[in-house]
Order: structure tokens, then sequence, then C-alpha cells
């Protein structure tokens, strides 16, 4: 990190002084909701001569227009790749301090307000929907043709080992991409076709084993019918559970 005084004039009472400075900030981003994920960027302010309990405060009569969704204090022009930036704010937390840092000066280090700059951004999901979730959607628009159709078993395994490797490869390279410690959204679409390859399978032994049985029972007779409302409802109570 870099800091460099740029300019020091009175007005009025009040000392005004500009800081260019540069840092590289480091945030440890959450996966749980990706790809419909947003993210706050924090970063914390706090004077460099922490013995005179200096508290920063915004400027913000320097600004036209203070409204977040105009991004106040942040060049137009900046942009993070993968994501839109929603609005910026600053705002004055309390914060405790746990050491004195070597200063022996009597300094307020309990609820010590200190200044931060936020940047809130969302990712572009369209980008992550269509590169992660194509296969999955192929793969299950397939399973449902499959039990349409009068398949024999060898030909159903044969392809849903298949389909499976592909599910397995796209989830993995997923994984490997984002590096999550943490089970998100878009896994739950991969685990439930990992369900209906599974489901597929049994449906198609059971039905060469013991057809008289499966034919006497009504999710077998139905399975096409409830293939897709049920797929599409264990993705809503997913949606709901990892949202709300």
């Amino acid at each position: 990190m870099s800091i460099k005084e740029l300019t020091r004039s009175f007005e009025n009472t009040t000392e005004v002084i500009c800081f260019r400075f540069e840092a590289e900030i480091r945030q440890k981003p959450t996966y749980k909701t990706y790809p419909l994920d947003e993210e706050l960027i924090s970063v914390i302010l706090i004077h460099k001569e922490l013995n005179h309990n200096i508290v920063l405060i915004p400027n913000l009569d320097a600004y036209k227009v203070i409204s977040p969704s105009q991004r106040p204090g942040l060049d137009k022009s900046a942009f993070i790749p993968g994501w839109k930036i929603k609005k910026t704010y600053y705002d004055l937390k309390k914060r405790n301090f746990t050491a004195d840092f070597g200063i022996r000066q009597t300094v307020k280090k309990d609820d010590f307000p200190v200044l931060g700059f936020n940047i809130s951004i969302q990712r572009m999901f369209i980008n992550a929907f269509i590169s992660n979730l194509t296969p999955p959607i192929i793969v299950s628009t397939m399973l449902f043709f499959i039990l349409l159709l009068s398949i024999s078993t060898d030909k159903v395994l044969s392809i849903c080992v298949g389909m499976f490797f592909v599910i397995v490869f796209s989830h993995i390279n997923i994984r490997s991409t984002i590096a999550a410690q943490e089970i998100f959204y878009l896994e739950y679409f991969f685990f439930l076709i990992y369900g209906s390859i599974l489901y597929v399978v049994i449906t198609s032994l059971g039905a060469q084993l013991k057809p008289d049985l499966l034919r006497q029972c009504r999710i077998y007779r139905y399975s096409q019918l409830i293939f897709w409302p049920t797929l599409l409802s264990l993705i809503f109570t997913a949606t709901i559970v990892t949202f709300y």
C-alpha cells in the first residue's frame, strides 16, 4: 500500500487534507448462492495517527449526487470482470481494538468509529447459467425422452453411464474453478440430475426384472408425467432453502 498527501488547506476552522493512496484489497467471497450471489467489498479507513483519536468522515458536500445507485466515490469507468457494480456508500461503524498498537497515550479502543467505503456488487449470472447449466439441462431432457421411449435396458445403462460422466466432469470443473468450501446453489442442480439418472436406471431395470409388479405401481405408470413436476419442485425447494 502507498499513500501520498496531495493538498492541505483551511476552510474556516476546518483543516482539509487530500490524500492519494493505492492498495491491493483481498476479499474472501462466499459462494452459497452462486451464481446468484451478491458481495459487499468494504474498505476500512483509519487515520495513521492512532494516538490522537481522529475520526475520518467523508466530505459529502463535495459530491453533486450522493445517491448510492450513482456510485459516489467510485470512478464511472471502474468495473470488475463478471460482476455488476450496484451501489457504493460510506458508513461509520463502531469497532473495538484489542491492542494499543504500542501507543502509551490514552486512546479510545472500545466502540471507536471507523470510516468504511462499501461497494455492493452482483454477479452477472447469465454467463454462469449458460456455461454451467447447459449439461444438466441437456441431460435432464434426454432422461425424459428415455422414459418416453421403449429402449432396452442395456442401451439405457450405456446412455446413463455416459451422461453420468458428463455431469460428473462438469461438476468437478465448476468446483475447481470457484474453489468453494461449502455446497452452493448451483450444485443442487447436479445432485438432482444424479438422482434423476439413478431413477431412470432403476425404472429400466425394474421394467425388465419385475414388469408385472411395476405395471401395478402408479409411480411407474405415471413416471413420464411426474418427471418434470418432481424435478422442478425439488429445484424450487432448493431455491427456497438456499435463499430463505
